[in-house]
């Protein structure tokens, strides 16, 4: 009977390595002019591309915020990354936004911000949508697949206020 537990043990290890790991990290900061939290979500492995829940109000039965895409300021940064910022401010480009593996078509708007060229997206989310497990943003052209897997629902709650 014990070899069994251990067996199953084993199995249950397996199984969990071979689910993705997340990719990034996630950083809660106070909110610019210290009005409620901001998240901020590392996309990939490379640390060079980070999208910003920022803004976060429940109404009802949604909540809305802004999505703000950050391209760090590292000098070496992937050439489908320099496309992101390399656009006149104010300019729209449309990038595909997928949430648990569903894609749409997002205008993203060009800004200047204290941390450097940004682009955002203001957003609606129902707050009965099926649970957020994975973000992934769609660059033209990548090379790298700029993503994160972990709990969305558990961050948005955290940061969003009423």
């Amino acid at each position: 009977m014990p070899g069994r537990a251990i067996a199953w043990m084993i199995a249950f290890l397996v199984l969990q390595a071979a689910e993705p790991a997340p990719a990034g990290d996630v950083f809660i900061r106070k909110g610019e002019g210290g009005a409620g939290l901001d998240a901020w979500v590392e996309l990939g492995d490379s640390r060079q591309l980070t999208l910003g829940l920022v803004g976060c109000r429940i109404k009802r039965n949604t909540r809305d915020l802004q999505l703000i895409l950050s391209v760090s300021n590292a000098t070496e940064v992937s050439p489908d990354l320099k496309k992101l910022v390399s656009v006149v401010d104010g300019a729209t480009q449309e990038l595909d936004v997928c949430v648990n593996g569903i894609c749409e078509g997002r205008e993203f708007r060009t800004a200047e911000s204290p941390w450097g060229d940004v682009l955002v997206r203001n957003v609606t989310i129902d707050r009965k949508q099926k649970e957020m497990r994975a973000i992934r943003i769609v660059v033209p052209g990548e090379t790298t697949r700029y993503e994160y897997r972990g709990d969305l629902d558990q961050v948005l709650t955290r940061i969003c206020r009423r």
